[in-house]
């Protein structure tokens, strides 16, 4: 996820943005760069790498101390290579307007056709660079006005923030599709796509949503809607310093896996405080079919939900990958609901999803970390997660956070009557629920041992986690903290589909990790026989223990995910930054 900077005050612009860049390492980039003016010229400064060599550049040019404006930018490259021609900013051949953007614009083939009839001709391989170039064309001394005109030829999604080297004092930006919100401190404007990066200037923030352009000039922000000005609701999320530092730990991934028992005692108070809403459950209830639409890790808790919905409230479940259910065509009937969920609330296939319920009339629960997200504004229904800020790329708290948001989801239900009309009493006991931070904490404990089992297994080449049940969603979900950090083969799998395929990858190479929180019988003896199948193929085996939980899914991929963290360290791989991914922050 490429990341935004803006900055407009009094002075100091480009150690701001410099500032500001830093901040958004975390979404995963491959360049960066920064734009401000210096005299009525626009000086852009580009570096391939981390944000330290781009802020050693800048710093060879001498920038003067009292810059006022300033844009900069991360890149994760999609139209491209990482190079510093594709970085952004990217100017317009005139060389007198600079643009950030996230997104994608769809139909930049056909603009770069139509900006050759204008003479101008592209200098990179990005999609990005037909807008500083469409403003330029329209631009006549007012750069609200020439950005207006660009946008209409935009397809696509994007955030754009852009300056113009002949309105000095003014910042213009546009969200459709993508994450964008503004900062507004006491003699300065910082525009980003990230609240977090926002927060660490001012409290006090707007989020745009889609449609929106905001106009900044000193001490002014102006925001407009398809050419009508509007009023915005200036928000002021809460700050929480502790969240947002590794505290005593030296990677954010292993600070956040140890949240996981605060977030759980975090989540069950709020819900016990604030039931969830009984028009929601009603909403539920009636459903023929719910629709739940996620992608990674989310994606994953809601086959963990879809399963606990379906099995203990008897109503039919559809579980999509986000990315996909847009172009699948999917059979959506007038009494069906959706259930949307994304860490952040920003992620664009899970929006797009929505975005089809909508066109449909089908109502959309959320389950995300604010309510100023896209997702959580746009649905009909919020459900908190309260995992606070999670700034690893590889999910670990937002996911048990979603996973036990699913099992109270259900209890809610049951309570209802959705479950059984006749005897409306919880399918999880209260005491579960009670006991559910210290048994995390418990998993937590055993930190050390799984260190040494990865310090074993340091140089193994291929891993499976398998499991029945909800245990296979941890399966698939375990797999996937792995692969991401540690990037070897892992593969996740339900115990049954073991010999259709899979087994013929299992050697003496291969590590298994078996997944058994199911007490059944039937789920034991399966997940017995797939032991005993790798085994005798010269698999080693590691049996994955936890305390026995009716909750038990909310902390089954605990020890998988510090495997990962573990292996991934000893591999010499940064946890909170695995190479070619990204990812979005939002709490509120």
């Amino acid at each position: 996820m490429c990341g935004i900077i803006g900055f407009l005050g009094n002075k100091d612009a480009i150690d701001s943005v410099l500032d500001g860049l830093t901040k958004l390492e975390y979404r995963g980039y491959d360049s960066a760069g920064i734009a401000y003016l210096q005299g009525n010229t626009i000086t852009n400064v580009k570096a391939v790498g981390h944000v330290d060599q781009l802020i050693s550049k800048t710093k060879q040019n001498c920038p003067p101390s009292n810059t006022q404006i300033a844009i900069g930018h991360t890149r994760w490259s999609t139209h491209g290579e990482p190079t510093e021609l594709n970085a952004h900013p990217h100017l317009s051949n005139n060389g007198e307007i600079a643009v950030v953007h996230n997104g994608i614009i769809e139909n930049y083939l056909e603009l770069i056709e139509l900006l050759k009839g204008h003479g101008i001709t592209m200098r990179s391989e990005t999609d990005t660079e037909v807008i500083p170039n469409l403003i330029q064309i329209y631009f006549d001394g007012d750069l609200k006005k020439a950005t207006q005109k660009a946008i209409k030829q935009l397809k696509g999604s994007y955030a754009i923030v852009a300056l113009a080297a002949k309105n000095p004092t003014t910042l213009v930006c546009v969200k459709q599709g993508m994450p964008l919100c503004i900062g507004a401190g006491k003699d300065f404007t910082c525009i980003t796509s990230d609240i977090p990066t926002a927060l660490s200037k001012t409290q006090n923030i707007y989020v745009l949503d889609n449609g929106d352009m905001a106009v900044a000039s000193h001490g002014k922000i102006e925001f407009f809607n398809k050419g009508t000005k509007i009023e915005k609701q200036l928000i002021k999320p809460p700050q929480s310093r502790e969240l947002i530092t590794k505290g005593p730990f030296t990677t954010f991934m292993e600070k956040e896996i140890n949240d996981i028992p605060e977030v759980f005692q975090r989540v069950i108070t709020y819900y016990r405080n604030n039931p969830i809403d009984t028009n929601l459950l009603n909403l539920i209830r009636n459903a023929s079919t719910i629709h739940i639409c996620a992608c990674g890790s989310a994606y994953h808790a809601g086959l963990v939900i879809g399963n606990l919905i379906e099995k203990h409230c008897r109503i039919r479940v559809a579980v999509h990958i986000a990315s996909e259910f847009r172009y699948a065509n999917p059979l959506i009937h007038p009494t069906d609901i959706g259930i949307v969920i994304s860490q952040s609330g920003e992620t664009a296939d899970t929006i797009a999803a929505m975005n089809l319920l909508k066109e449909n009339k089908i109502p959309s629960i959320a389950i995300c970390n604010t309510n100023n997200s896209s997702l959580a504004r746009e649905a009909d229904f919020h459900l908190p997660m309260l995992a606070g800020f999670e700034i690893a790329v590889a999910s670990t708290k937002a996911y048990c956070s979603q996973v036990l948001l699913g099992a109270i989801l259900v209890n809610s239900l049951s309570l209802r009557g959705a479950c059984d009309e006749a005897i409306q009493k919880p399918i999880f006991p209260k005491n579960a629920f009670s006991l559910l931070p210290m048994h995390a904490r418990s998993v937590i404990s055993k930190g050390n041992d799984i260190k040494k089992l990865a310090e074993k297994y340091k140089e193994i080449t291929r891993m499976f986690f398998l499991g029945k049940g909800t245990d296979a969603y941890a399966a698939i979900e375990s797999a996937l903290k792995v692969k991401q950090l540690t990037y070897i083969q892992c593969e996740g799998y339900h115990a049954g589909e073991l010999t259709h395929g899979p087994l013929a990858l299992v050697n003496n190479e291969t590590l298994t990790g078996i997944i058994l929180t199911e007490t059944d019988e039937i789920a034991t003896n399966k997940i017995d026989n797939a032991t005993a199948t790798v085994k005798a193929r010269g698999s080693k085996i590691w049996k994955i223990e936890t305390p026995q939980s009716p909750l038990a899914f909310c902390f089954a991929v605990i020890p998988a995910q510090l495997f990962a963290l573990h292996l991934c360290k000893l591999k010499g791989h940064n946890p909170d930054k695995p190479r070619h991914l990204a990812k979005a922050v939002t709490v509120g």
